[in-house]
């Protein structure tokens, strides 16, 4: 690394046929090589959101931090800081959608992902303890292996260096309403012992999300009461249907603790410790019909038993459970965490170990129950991850350094079913009906190698060996596959190979390309659970099963990219990149008789299960850039465009062709700054373009409630600095109050109010 710094100090003076008087290297990244190094080195475009980034933006969850900052991420619902907390929620980049998260997402390098479904609890990390989050577009396998098929997103939490406090308190208002704590201790003591501790707990009144609709038809049955308040709106696929109601507010409470101990053994070498909690709940809140009785005009009242309604002249009816959500609701989650940096002559050598216990649950209500009580399933899905690596990095001469590492992760599962008296009450268990027990392991070994060419070239070459190991056993009684099942251990191994280039034109600017090969493993969830309803409004009621025989996703990546950076502060970024996956994982849906399931009361239309569908290609092109247009105002924005499309369907259901799920056509950001005197912030705005959710891609129209809009959303955040140790900011999500739509009504206009403190 000595050498290439060397390198650039060369390139600067060389660079005076550019003009230029200044060497600006950019931000600082490891992730994208587990080199320090600047962006301009590294082998592909990387975001960088930095501490000064996430203090302007007083983001309340991991997710808001990266939304509208990176081009061509998408994350949607439990990502950002209005949906119920814990939510788990899609995610695309570089193509890589559908319904399986194919982000690596690191915290610390401990892998987030869990072991049961394979997304991430974005509320699992205490914003007020994050220090940066750097974003590795493109198939990272060949040095994070499985999970990193569209890219990876590495969070760095906060060190302690001084003896400091923080305290945030909130109180939100509109869509935002609620209140939220949070108060952090840091400290570094002279004799190389560093402490750190927070503590955090936001409460959400939550906002209307989930609907109730009825689509009639036929003639009214005899003494059918004919009703008016309905809402007139279609399907996704324009078919007429009625909102009758909603199922109330999407309130929740989540609470965070955490704390870490480091300490130094000398000035080269230091470990640390260190564990979090976090638990999550989503609250029950009254539910609300819209129906009148068209007759009387007063509210039409909702019973346990159906009533027979005519509705716009047609059959349809209504009962008290037509207005059930999921909820109790709710996930806790342990993680444990350890490790140790230092050096080995000139080699550093650094240590990490982790664990993560989670719990996710919910109940469902039985046939026979009422809003308020009755029998009903409880399901429980604990899990966890372990994670162990080893990384030495060797300055091997003055134009080599190598990155040598193993790493091992086991992912286990035990999932449960019980019949519970009380569906509102998970403590009043009876009966087990199912369960799964399930493992994975993953071993791997990766090896890097950078090479400095002359003064302006930059190679890397390396990959990764991965051999992953799957099995498990159980019993099923619900659905149409019940018995007692044994899945033998499965292997599969991947060697995931990536060069890279970087040729730096001057001291500003850089062109870099890679070509790699990635893969993704299926999760334990796709492979060995079981079955589990998914769907909220009728006629989409589906259930999900298992396939053990699913074998792991592959990938093969190209992109090339420049970024510059100008004199006057600022860069600008373009990349454009393609991706085939093969071994596509990928869900298929099939229609069938509908039928109600005996042990969760739901009504099924669709079955579905993953297979390896084929093949699919993503190509697109990613823009970014930032400016400062004055000494008080800077500029940033982003755009991309992806076009992400099922190439082989070996399912022969007609997929081939279609763009694939989750996956919007275009992204774009805009954001001005603001930092003057005492005052600073930041008018920020998004759009995200046509995706589709279904895989024939019939869900045609998008402004629709389970549909996905294509909108547009602007933001506000301003802050006073009342103060030396005091600030005042207030917070406008959603600033125009646009209604849309991510298969749930995401929030409209919220305002936040804020005070903090740091001593």
């Amino acid at each position: 690394m000595s050498k290439i710094k060397l390198s650039l100090a060369a390139i600067a003076v060389c660079s005076s046929a550019f003009a230029v008087d200044t060497v600006n290297l950019g931000d600082v990244t490891v992730s994208a090589s587990k080199i320090e190094q600047s962006t301009l080195e590294a082998p592909v475009n990387v975001s960088v959101i930095t501490t000064k980034d996430i203090e302007k933006s007083n983001n309340q969850r991991l997710g808001d931090a990266l939304n509208a900052k990176v081009p061509g991420l998408y994350l949607r619902g439990g990502a950002l800081g209005n949906a119920r907390p814990g939510v788990t929620m899609l995610s695309s980049m570089r193509g890589q959608g559908g319904t399986l998260t194919k982000l690596a997402v690191l915290v610390d390098g401990m892998n987030m992902v869990d072991a049961y479904s394979g997304q991430v609890n974005w509320a699992m990390v205490s914003m007020d303890d994050v220090e940066n989050i750097e974003v590795v577009p493109g198939v990272g396998s060949s040095l994070y292996g499985s999970n990193a098929m569209g890219g990876v997103i590495s969070i760095k939490t906060k060190e302690p260096t001084k003896e400091e406090m923080s305290f945030n308190m909130g109180k939100g208002y509109g869509d935002s309403a609620g209140e939220y704590m949070s108060a952090l201790y840091r400290n570094k003591f002279d004799n190389g012992l560093g402490v750190v501790f927070g503590v955090s707990q936001n409460n959400r009144d939550g906002y209307v999300s989930d609907y109730v609709t009825k689509t009639p038809s036929g003639a009214p049955l005899p003494g059918a009461v004919a009703v008016g308040g309905a809402i007139q709106t279609t399907t996704t696929t324009d078919t007429t249907t009625y909102i009758v109601g909603d199922k109330g507010l999407n309130a929740s409470k989540a609470q965070n603790i955490h704390a870490k101990v480091y300490y130094d053994l000398s000035h080269t070498s230091k470990i640390h410790a260190g564990f979090a909690y976090s638990d999550n709940k989503s609250l029950s809140t009254p539910y609300n019909s819209y129906l009148t009785n068209a007759a009387t005009g007063n509210s039409l009242p909702i019973t346990a038993t159906a009533t027979n309604l005519s509705l716009n002249g047609l059959k349809t009816s209504i009962k008290e459970q037509d207005f059930a959500s999921s909820i109790p609701m709710g996930n806790t989650v342990w993680r444990y965490f350890g490790g140790y940096d230092g050096k080995i002559g000139d080699n550093k050598l650094s240590i990490n170990f982790g664990k993560i216990d989670r719990d996710s649950w919910n109940a469902s209500i039985g046939s026979t129950a009422t809003l308020s009580s009755g029998a009903g399933t409880l399901s429980t899905s604990p899990n966890s991850t372990t994670n162990a690596s080893v990384q030495v990095s060797i300055p091997y001469s003055d134009i080599h350094y190598l990155i040598v590492g193993a790493a091992t992760e086991i992912g286990e599962l035990n999932q449960k079913k019980y019949a519970i008296s009380d569906w509102t009450d998970m403590d009043t268990k009876t009966a087990e009906l199912d369960r799964i027990e399930a493992k994975s392991t993953t071993n791997s070994l990766f090896l890097q190698d950078q090479i400095s060419i002359g003064d302006d070239l930059i190679l890397y070459v390396g990959g990764r060996y991965d051999s992953w190991t799957a099995g498990g056993k159980g019993v099923v009684t619900t659905g149409s596959v019940p018995g007692t099942f044994d899945y033998a251990d499965r292997s599969e191994s991947a060697f995931s190979p990536k060069i890279a280039a970087v040729y730096m034109l001057n001291n500003r600017t850089s062109i870099k390309s890679s070509v790699g090969t990635g893969f993704r493993a299926p999760t334990n969830y796709y492979l060995f659970a079981n079955p589990t309803f998914s769907g909220a409004a009728a006629p989409n009621g589906k259930m999900i099963y298992s396939n053990p025989d699913l074998k792991p996703e592959k990938a093969k990546a190209f992109d090339l990219g420049v970024e510059y950076h100008f004199v006057d502060g600022g860069k600008a970024t373009a990349t454009y990149f393609v991706t085939k996956t093969t071994n596509l994982i990928y869900q298929k849906v099939t229609k069938v008789p509908q039928y109600t399931d005996p042990i969760i009361n739901k009504v099924i239309d669709y079955e579905s299960r993953q297979e390896n569908t084929g093949e699919a290609l993503a190509k697109g092109i990613e823009l970014a850039g930032e400016y400062p247009l004055a000494d008080w105002l800077s500029v940033r924005g982003s755009y991309a465009y992806t076009k992400s499309v099922i190439t082989e369907d070996n399912t022969n259901t007609g997929m081939e062709g279609m763009r694939v799920t989750n996956v919007p056509k275009e992204l774009i950001s805009a954001a001005f700054e603001v930092e003057k005197g005492d005052w600073s912030g930041v008018l920020s705005g998004r759009y995200v373009g046509e995706q589709f959710s279904t895989n024939d891609n019939s869900d045609t129209v998008k402004d629709v409630w389970t549909g996905y809009s294509k909108y547009t959303v602007v933001d506000l955040k301003a802050n006073y600095q009342i103060n030396k140790n005091m600030k005042a900011s207030v917070m406008v999500d959603n600033l125009f109050d646009r209604e849309y739509f991510e298969y749930y009504r995401m929030p409209g206009r919220g305002v936040t109010l804020q005070l903090s403190a740091n001593f």
